[in-house]
């Protein structure tokens, strides 16, 4: 017997099937809003200790980015940048 997706995998399965055109332009504007400030609130924060710390505790290296940095990061890696940078001086 198959283990059951995950939320997050039937919610990234979703995603990746929406049809671009499909999506109401009121949803594309809020999306683009809220990824616009989103990438504020890192650039924001990427100078913080906290922000430095992190990027301290990673090798570095990798195709993902860390909003507001130089160079590349694994997924994990950039995962963990991102989102107490995004949060942290939210």
């Amino acid at each position: 017997m198959a283990e059951p997706f995950s939320i997050s995998q039937q919610l990234a399965e979703r995603v990746a099937a929406l049809a671009p055109e499909r999506i109401p332009a009121e949803v594309r504007i809020c999306c683009e809003a809220l990824l616009l400030e989103l990438c504020g609130l890192c650039v924001a924060a990427r100078n913080t200790d906290y922000v430095r710390s992190l990027i301290g505790s990673v090798d570095g290296g990798g195709p993902c980015s860390a909003i507001g940095h130089a160079g590349g990061f694994s997924a994990e890696d950039a995962a963990m940048i991102n989102g107490p940078a995004a949060h942290g001086e939210d």
